[in-house]
Parts: structure tokens; sequence; C-alpha cells
């Protein structure tokens, strides 16, 4: 009872500190292009590039793309997508974080219709 009582704590206090993550490198890419995506304007495929570390961080249009630079498992980017997720569970601009078909992590910022 003891130990799923703590693995619970370990878990919220996991959860609440991807909340707080401070907005250096890979968080501050993105949220820069988030910021730049304004509703009712395209971009094209000319894409911006930044590279925070091992993440690189791309701008196709209203999708961010980031790719990690080096060669890891499938769990890997799926805690990436998780922990950008979480990140960005209350930002209005964000609609979905999802992996894509290449297996990069894709930030959806798209304006999706009513219907």
């Amino acid at each position: 009872m003891k130990k799923a009582l703590f693995v619970m704590l370990g878990l919220i206090i996991i959860a609440v500190a991807a909340l707080y993550i401070p907005k250096t490198g890979m968080y501050r890419a993105i949220s820069d292009n988030i910021e730049r995506i304004e509703e009712g304007r395209t971009y094209g495929f000319a894409g911006d590039t930044s590279y925070e570390g091992v993440y690189e961080v791309t701008r196709l249009g209203k999708l961010i793309i980031v790719k990690i630079d080096k060669p890891v498992s499938d769990n890997r980017y799926k805690f990436l997508r998780w922990q950008i997720a979480t990140y960005y569970t209350f930002n209005k601009r964000v609609h979905d974080v999802y992996i894509n078909q290449g297996g990069t992590v894709a930030v959806d910022c798209r304006i999706r219709s009513l219907y």
C-alpha cells in the first residue's frame, strides 16, 4: 500500500514538474514558433529550423516538427511527445501533439474547422 502511494506521489510530482519546465532550449524554440503563427496567415513550406542541443525544431506552415538528432528508440519519442503535450496543455494555439509517420513529433497549430 505504501509503495503504491509513493509511486502515485512520484507520478504527480513528475506531471506537475513537467508543467513548470523553464522555457529554455527546445521549449523556447517551440514557443517562439507558436508565437509567430498568426491565425488567418499562411507561411508556405519554407521552414525555420533551430538547433537546440540534440533537438532540431522546424516550423512548416502551422506545424512545428521536433526531431532528435541522434538515434533513439520509439519510446524516447513517445516520452518526448508526452512532455511537449503536457507542457502545452493549456495553450489554445496548440491543437494536437502527435508522432507523425516519419517518427518525429509534430506540434499542430492549424485552425480546426467547426464542420
